[in-house]
């Protein structure tokens, strides 16, 4: 089964690789922790464990004065401090993995089809509703993270994200050559 918005560009890749059900499922992982990792959450997740930390080095006091003392301190209000930032955490990452799943459900339904063909300056892609050809000198490396192969830009905040599935075999080993032989030509 093939998605009708398919361009024809991906026809003639040579790399394909097909979703299947638990694909929006991994993505939406991914994209939801990737998300979460960026400069606002990461200084808003430093901030809240820098909470959940002293909360935590509340507690242990707390309970080492208890010992020390006989008496029991009330540390209702350090584990509060500990435990609401980690419910924060909790929420923002489910918040963004449901949006995340929500919106891949329907931009890549079950039987999409990505290509790819690894030219010798240009990566050539074709997802679901578009394709393009990207030179190779503009990402900085090829990140696995779990499924999927993160290429982050070399200047700017742009992310690629594809099934590591579409690049079996030595075609990754090959994929990350040829990237960090343009690295080197700049």
């Amino acid at each position: 089964m093939t998605n009708p918005q398919q361009p024809s560009f991906g026809e003639a890749l040579p790399l394909r690789y097909e979703t299947d059900v638990r694909f929006t499922h991994r993505f939406a992982l991914v994209i939801s922790w990737l998300t979460i990792s960026r400069s606002v959450f990461v200084a808003v997740a430093g901030a809240l464990a820098a909470i959940a930390a002293l909360g935590l080095l509340g507690t242990l006091l707390g309970l080492f004065l208890s010992a020390v003392t006989g008496e029991w301190h009330d540390i209702t209000p350090v584990l509060l401090g500990f435990a609401v930032p980690a419910a924060v955490l909790a929420l923002m990452f489910g918040l963004g993995y449901a949006t995340a799943r929500l919106t891949l459900d329907r931009q890549f339904p079950i039987g999409s089809v990505f290509g790819a063909a690894l030219g010798e300056t240009k990566l050539s892609l074709s997802i679901p509703g578009s394709s393009a050809e990207i030179d190779y000198r503009n990402f900085r490396r090829v990140v696995r993270v779990g499924d999927f192969l993160y290429l982050p830009a070399r200047v700017g905040s742009r992310r690629t994200l594809l099934p590591s599935q579409l690049f079996p075999g030595t075609a990754l080993d090959e994929l990350t050559a040829k990237i960090a032989h343009a690295r080197t030509l700049t």
